[in-house]
């Protein structure tokens, strides 16, 4: 099943969060660092939060060594620190001051890069567009790690290597973002995987580890129409496992959005996929 979302960075100016919730995003890739701190990655990183949305990020990388690369990634590890992140944290390797480097070239400074995140307790990917995956990258490099890849224009990208998303328009238009905005599809259950992994601040290894829920457990099942702190219990607990509830967030009403929530919950953890947070869901939802 495909997963709709964005990446934006400050590029796109002030966005409007709530709207683009409502827009039907379901996760956004944020720009941490292009040569320095994005100016709206905290900005956008608190906004996305607040709408319910999931989120990942990217740094845009100017290396040409893999001790550049290592530099940028510490500048990053700095600007993530006490955030989660429900989707990886990728390498954007494109710039035109690399593409005249050779493969083995590449292959080492995309390892200094994320084997310093991985150390960190990250997830880490690789985001370029097709043509720079499949020429100056390894498939050793190329299978180890998280790709996403950028291939517009086409119904279908072409790209042979295993991918987890596909960038399929630089040219989108999203309720809440003033101006064209890139879109993306994701295909693999990245808010499960990082809780599975404990990865991005999820998990008993996070530098800032959410407050214990103040919702008492439910002990009858929730369900499209229940309301109450029960539902709020749901919420909450979806939400810290990086899955959207909608704008509204713990509101206390088992609508659509978390109904769906619900759903994409139990596919991703082998659960009946039936839309009610029944014992099952419950005590698996309970579980660090």
């Amino acid at each position: 099943m495909a997963i709709k979302g964005i990446d934006v960075s400050a590029h796109q100016g002030r966005i409007n969060w709530k709207q683009v919730a409502e827009s039907g995003v379901e996760f956004a890739v944020l720009r941490v660092y292009c040569n320095g701190a994005d100016l709206r990655f905290g900005e956008n990183y608190q906004g996305a939060s607040a709408a319910g949305i999931p989120v990942g990020a990217y740094c845009y990388s100017y290396a040409t060594t893999p001790q550049a690369a290592d530099r940028e990634a510490q500048a990053v590890l700095q600007l993530l620190e006490g955030k989660t992140f429900a989707y990886p944290i990728y390498f954007d390797i494109e710039d035109t001051i690399q593409r005249m480097l050779r493969r083995e070239q590449v292959d080492a400074i995309v390892e200094a890069f994320c084997q310093r995140l991985e150390a960190a307790g990250y997830f880490a990917g690789i985001y370029s567009y097709k043509y720079f995956l499949e020429q100056k990258l390894s498939e050793r490099i190329l299978r180890r790690y998280a790709v996403w890849v950028a291939h517009t224009g086409v119904s279908k990208t072409s790209y042979r290597y295993p991918y987890g998303m596909w960038q399929y328009s630089h040219t989108g238009s999203v309720n809440g973002i003033s101006g064209k905005v890139d879109l993306n599809y994701a295909y693999l259950a990245y808010p499960a995987i990082m809780r599975k992994k404990q990865k991005n601040g999820f998990g008993t290894v996070s530098a800032n580890p959410p407050e214990g829920c103040p919702y008492g457990m439910p002990t009858k099942p929730q369900r499209r129409g229940s309301k109450g702190d029960d539902v709020r219990w749901v919420q909450w607990h979806l939400i810290q496992k990086g899955y959207s509830c909608g704008t509204a967030g713990i509101d206390g009403s088992f609508g659509p959005d978390t109904e769906r929530a619900v759903r994409c919950y139990q596919t991703d953890c082998g659960l009946e996929v039936d839309g009610v947070c029944g014992p099952k869901t419950r005590a698996s939802l309970s579980q660090a």
